[in-house]
């Protein structure tokens, strides 16, 4: 791939931790989360940390689940917290 040019890259988002497919058919039996992609693809040139920043629903995220749940304001709160506080870290 070459020289990296990112030291530090954080992945920040409720769906980059997790895939995340369609559900027009069965559950899928394979994927890349996004972060697990641009962590593939920096390599060992780059740390890469990710942080929920909040989440759209609580529970488990059952693919064929009909309950739906809306994020905890309180907890997201705490979230986007978490995730800022990795914009002020300096290790590498």
């Amino acid at each position: 791939m070459g020289k990296v040019k990112y030291k530090r890259v954080a992945v920040i988002g409720p769906n980059a931790g997790e895939l995340h497919l369609g559900g027009y058919s069965s559950k899928p039996g394979r994927g890349a989360s996004i972060f697990k992609g641009i962590k593939d693809k920096l390599g060992s040139g780059a740390r890469s940390v990710y942080a929920e920043g909040c989440k759209i629903t609580e529970g488990s995220p059952e693919w064929d689940a009909d309950k739906v749940v809306l994020g905890d304001a309180a907890l997201n709160a705490k979230r986007i917290a978490e995730a800022v506080a990795w914009r002020r870290r300096r290790t590498s």
